[in-house]
């Protein structure tokens, strides 16, 4: 993960800050960086909104022992690119330099800067990851994909699953427009504790804000949130 320029080995962290020319990169493609890393034998890409789940170190395991170079999983009906950015690993040795084939895709124009990451794997990696790759697919069995060690995924989850995703509302009788503050507490502990805290606009007479799954969850089972002012 490119964090910081500490290298902070709290709870297994290790954390870089990106270079100039890194920074010159799509976004989305900076975690790619890590396979560069001289200590990294294995890695593994994910989102940083994707949490990982129970779901996930059975189907590693079963990579690992497989011997292959590269993973894939596929796990929701919009899984299907070749190689999903958040959902696929490698081993050291399976390519070169990470840096420089970032540094070629980029003396292209690029068709999306959102989806470089995307268009990145597909014409990049995908040319090497055929040869040699153990998939996990729940849904569509592409290239040999085996089922994932945990079963089908529940309704409400999957492998590579948007934490972030969930939104509440809250009605506000303030003016459109307004800046407010609102924080989510859990009122389950005395006194009660701010979970989060974040600055909303007005709109419609109401908030809107994104949630992790989590939280969301436990508002439905009674944590409740309250809006306050901004000073």
């Amino acid at each position: 993960m490119l964090l910081s320029a500490a290298r902070d080995w709290t709870y297994g962290l290790r954390r870089f800050k990106v270079t100039d020319e890194q920074k010159r990169w799509p976004g989305p493609i900076w975690r790619f960086a890590a396979y560069d890393d001289p200590i990294v034998e294995r890695v593994i890409f994910r989102d940083a909104d994707s949490v990982i789940s129970k779901r996930e170190p059975g189907a590693v395991s079963e990579w690992i022992d497989s011997g292959k170079a590269f993973h894939m999983m596929r796990d929701a009906g919009s899984h299907t690119e070749l190689i999903l950015a958040r959902l696929w690993g490698c081993v050291r040795g399976a390519l070169l330099s990470m840096t420089e084939k970032i540094a070629d895709f980029l003396t292209q124009p690029l068709a999306s800067v959102h989806f470089a990451d995307q268009f990145f794997l597909r014409e990049y990696i995908w040319p090497y990851a055929w040869r040699s790759i153990t998939t996990h697919d729940s849904l569509f069995n592409f290239f040999g994909g085996q089922p994932f060690p945990e079963g089908p995924h529940r309704v409400d989850f999957h492998t590579g699953y948007a934490e972030g995703s969930p939104m509440f509302s809250s009605a506000v009788d303030l003016p459109d427009g307004a800046v407010i503050t609102w924080s989510l507490w859990d009122q389950r502990q005395t006194p009660a504790q701010m979970i989060c805290r974040y600055p909303a606009t007005v709109q419609a007479k109401q908030i809107n804000a994104h949630l992790p799954a989590r939280y969301a969850k436990l508002i439905n089972q009674g944590l409740i949130f309250k809006v306050e002012t901004s000073a």
